[in-house]
């Protein structure tokens, strides 16, 4: 069993020191946003590419929390070789949506979109967290009317603070998925 969970993380690590970044191209309202499609594509590729015995999923499912049960996204890593897997639950926070103008959105979303669009969200990022996806500077932190989807830039003092809050976010998250035994 040792054998396969080092094969397996070996695996792992050369899928993230292999993954090109992903540039975020999808604009939402004041912010920009990496393409699932891309991100799966670019695994997908480099999975294939060093003929890694890699394959993934992931589904939303329920689990026990503390307080009951939780809506989570499960993302699991699997070997093909040696049928060893790894999984890691991503909690949804669906209670919280709101839909039509209590939410402030220009569209008028019904409750399975904004559900499905927080799956997507989770399935998106909790990707990006375990395999290290690198993308551009993200800016998102920067107020609206100084943003770059704006069409302006923003000052390199602002940038400088952006990128330092990106890195502590980055920091909790791996330390998070540390504690959990992600992948790690």
């Amino acid at each position: 069993m040792f054998q396969t969970k080092i094969d397996f993380l070996n695996d792992i690590d050369t899928l993230r020191m292999n993954l090109s970044r992903i540039d975020k191209s999808l604009k939402g309202d004041g912010y920009k946003y990496q393409d699932f499609n891309d991100i799966l594509e670019e695994i997908e590729n480099v999975i294939k590419k060093h003929n890694l015995k890699l394959g993934f999923w992931q589904f939303p499912t329920f689990v026990d929390g503390k307080n009951g049960e939780v809506t989570v996204v499960r993302t699991t890593f699997y070997s093909k070789s040696t049928e060893y897997e790894h999984s890691l639950n991503t909690l949804i926070f669906t209670e919280n949506l709101r839909w039509n103008t209590e939410n402030g959105s220009k569209n008028l979303n019904t409750m399975p979109q904004l559900v499905g669009s927080a799956i997507t969200y989770v399935k998106r990022y909790a990707l990006v967290a375990c395999l290290y996806i690198k993308s551009e500077m993200d800016i998102d932190a920067a107020p609206i009317y100084n943003n770059y989807e704006n069409g302006n830039s923003i000052t390199s003092k602002q940038a400088s603070v952006n990128q330092k809050q990106e890195q502590k976010k980055i920091s909790f998250i791996i330390t998070v998925f540390l504690k959990k035994r992600c992948l790690i």
